[in-house]
């Protein structure tokens, strides 16, 4: 009855549990809603507020690995939604994740309030997106000036978006070339997908995120009049991308550039998701087909996907559920809706939304669901939760599911410069969202064919 009670109040205003809503669904495709309705599921469980660092905490996993820890890379996968469902519960914690290292550490341990773990290449745009996030849907444009562990919020953005510089090789014996301007990762692939071997020094991905961080601290810094600072922001992301450009492949992918102008095809989702999300309107059309063709043919089975390509050069290497060839992350799928989104093709990211609806029937999102049976090498998968290895039986980032239900088949992606709603283009939905909060106010968005509408609620 309790339980009952508390998930009942995740959708009303001014419910005891957040300081806004979990927007509700109403729509007759059974398959988006039960996906959709599967992320509060999973929130609800992992919320805890038994810690004392903070009052209440959505835990990244548990209860068996990590059972006070937030991640910043599996919580940043939801940030828009985060921001819209607890507004005042996102500033505490981004408040006090600002002072932790993000070089040093991939998260917070909610029992002492420390940084725990290790550094994670993500962690600088993880903990950027989720800031912007939370000043664009909230409105809240003053917290860009408070001073936080000696800083302004601003400033703190400017740091995460320009990392990038303090990692890059160039100039050093091996990468004297000007593709050698980006970020270098180091030779350590624990720092990015861990049990991918050659997944490591510069990759496509997080590059893209530094080269949108920076665009975006360009456009914070233009509201403050700052023109000057913006357009040099502006100018060095757009160097950025010629260079970004240069590593690819052929075929959808994209290589990773070691020293010594040595380089690796990576077929692999991570940099399929981030190109897409954050450089759609950089990359060239064709490129944008072979991208999706690549994904279809390489790593989306019937009802799930792969994170890496079976024919990828590492793949006999990188056998994990979360990030290798037999399985995905539960946060990827997602990502990869996102991106297909922003590249052109959001009814393929709804029809693959349709399609893993029948992993929900096993329970709320776990960290990863593998692919396994006789079919374990071709589409025609079974897909579980993963049961080999270390993975947690329930995780966080999976919650990523109904953001794609807000941000791209309804468009709700408030920008720096206030346009909330984008248009995704055509695709077969029809629907509305309930209770959806923008800067204190809630709204109700209809969508049809593509097309929203965004009604102010009494």
């Amino acid at each position: 009855e309790e339980w009952e009670k508390r998930w009942y109040n995740l959708f009303k205003t001014k419910n005891e549990i957040l300081s806004g809503v979990f927007p509700v669904l109403e729509t007759n495709d059974d398959k988006a809603r039960k996906v959709y309705y599967t992320g509060p599921l999973t929130m609800l469980y992992l919320t805890h507020t038994n810690l004392p660092q903070h009052d209440k905490v959505f835990l990244t996993g548990g209860p068996r690995w990590g059972a006070s820890i937030t991640f910043f890379w599996d919580i940043t996968e939801w940030s828009t939604l985060w921001a819209t469902v607890d507004p005042m519960m996102m500033k505490e914690h981004l408040s006090s994740w600002i002072s932790i290292d993000p070089s040093k550490f991939y998260g917070q341990d909610n029992q002492g309030g420390k940084g725990v773990g290790n550094g994670y290449s993500a962690n600088y745009w993880a903990l950027f997106q989720m800031i912007r996030a939370y000043i664009t849907v909230s409105g809240d444009y003053e917290f860009l000036d408070q001073v936080l562990d000696g800083k302004t919020v601003l400033g703190h953005l400017e740091n995460y978006a320009t990392n990038w510089k303090r990692i890059s090789i160039y100039g050093q014996t091996g990468a004297q070339e000007d593709i050698y301007k980006l970020a270098d990762f180091g030779d350590d692939e624990w720092n990015l997908l861990e049990c991918v071997p050659t997944y490591k020094h510069i990759v496509p991905s997080f590059n893209a995120g530094y080269i949108w961080m920076m665009r975006e601290t360009a456009a914070f810094y233009r509201l403050k009049e700052n023109i000057i600072k913006a357009e040099e922001l502006r100018k060095e992301a757009d160097d950025m991308v010629e260079r970004l450009l240069n590593l690819y492949a052929g075929d959808g992918v994209w290589y990773s550039l070691y020293p010594n102008g040595k380089k690796i095809e990576v077929r692999h989702c991570l940099d399929f998701m981030f190109m897409g999300r954050y450089l759609p309107k950089d990359i060239p059309h064709d490129i944008k087909s072979e991208m999706m063709e690549f994904v279809y043919r390489e790593l989306i089975t019937d009802q799930w996907m792969r994170a890496q390509s079976l024919q990828d050069v590492a793949a006999k290497e990188s056998d994990r559920a979360d990030h290798g060839p037999l399985g995905a992350f539960d946060g990827w799928p997602a990502g990869t809706m996102d991106a297909l989104t922003q590249l052109g093709f959001s009814q393929k990211a709804l029809d693959f939304y349709h399609n893993i609806e029948p992993v929900t029937h096993e329970g709320i999102w776990a960290q990863a669901h593998e692919l396994w049976g006789e079919n374990k090498m071709n589409k025609k998968a079974k897909v579980r939760i993963a049961q080999r290895g270390w993975h947690n039986r329930e995780s966080s980032s999976g919650i990523a599911m109904s953001q794609v239900m807000l941000k791209n088949f309804f468009g709700f992606y408030p920008d720096i410069n206030g346009e909330v709603l984008h248009n995704n283009g055509q695709l077969n939905f029809k629907g509305k969202l309930y209770h959806v909060q923008f800067k204190g106010e809630y709204y109700t968005l209809i969508t049809e064919n593509g097309k929203t509408t965004m009604i102010k609620e009494n």
